[in-house]
């Protein structure tokens, strides 16, 4: 006997919710067109699997039933992934199998229009550059962040620690020209050098990202300070005039004279021990010479 097939749309006479599939949106059943198997969701007995099935699922008034009567609703084959089946003809799950998440239809990726939307965010990316370029330019620290300058030995107004405006000027209006005439969203040169002239010298001084490495800077030298205070072990240290490299090499020596204490510690303990069984042995000796000596007697007197 033929068994008949119904279109997704048509009503089915005696047909019940369990027939259909539970997964919000899907319109399969088991006797809809295309026959779909359905497979039950897990028992009680496995509450975090089935939690993982109706979360996926996206149907929240399946959660309004009872027990039994979603243990009795399925999922069609349509919603787990290939490789949740034991065969090609999807006919069994393997355990411990979970179905795919019901997304909203509006994150659904149209693919026809990836490089339209491309298209649209590069030019709204340019049309932002070419508004901000001002604040950009203004945000622009005017002196290089003084990292190695003490505060005592620095002076606002001194020549030596002055940057050429000249040489600022012209490589913001170099930088700027190139964004502004960019027309294929190129990356914005981060490279550009700042120049420094300190005693009749030029250096020049990388600007990537100078308000995040100066603050970094900062933060690690407070950090030591607090450090050097609270430990009362730790040697004094001035912070104005030094790196990153010359902080690790304090921490190295700090670690050295840590462990160097401790090694000093065991040794007393050590020391001790010895003591204690040094007297143990002395003890041991004496006691044995006692007992010779009242062996010796005891021998002698039974002699006579």
């Amino acid at each position: 006997m033929s068994r008949i097939i119904y279109g997704t749309d048509e009503k089915i006479p005696g047909e019940s919710s369990y027939d259909r599939c539970s997964y919000k949106g899907c319109k399969n059943g088991k006797y809809r067109l295309g026959g779909r198997k359905l497979f039950l969701f897990p028992s009680h007995t496995e509450p975090e699997r089935r939690e993982k099935w109706l979360l996926n699922c996206g149907n929240e008034e399946l959660r309004k039933k009872a027990d039994s009567s979603i243990r009795r609703s399925g999922i069609c084959s349509d919603h787990f992934d290939h490789t949740c089946f034991t065969d090609d003809k999807k006919y069994s799950l393997k355990r411990n199998s979970i179905p795919r998440p019901n997304y909203p239809p509006n994150l659904s990726i149209d693919e026809s229009k990836v490089d339209n939307d491309q298209t649209i965010d590069n030019k709204l990316i340019n049309r932002k550059i070419n508004d901000n370029i001002d604040v950009i330019f203004n945000n622009i620290p005017r002196r290089v962040p003084r990292l190695f300058v003490d505060d005592d030995d620095y002076d606002e107004h001194d020549s030596n620690y002055e940057i050429i405006d000249d040489v600022q000027k012209n490589e913001c209006n170099q930088l700027n020209n190139e964004i502004t005439h960019d027309e294929n969203n190129k990356s914005i040169d981060n490279s550009k050098l700042y120049l420094l002239k300190n005693s009749d010298e030029f250096t020049s001084v990388t600007n990537k990202s100078p308000l995040y490495f100066s603050t970094t800077e900062l933060m690690e030298e407070e950090r030591m300070e607090e450090e050097n205070t609270e430990d009362k072990n730790c040697k004094s240290i001035n912070t104005s005039m030094t790196t990153i490299e010359l902080l690790r090499m304090m921490n190295k020596e700090q670690n050295k004279d840590k462990k160097i204490e401790k090694l000093m510690k065991q040794n007393t303990l050590l020391r001790k021990e010895l003591k204690a069984l040094k007297q143990n042995i002395r003890r041991w000796k004496w006691r044995r010479q006692q007992k010779s000596k009242f062996l010796t007697h005891l021998t002698l007197k039974q002699q006579k």
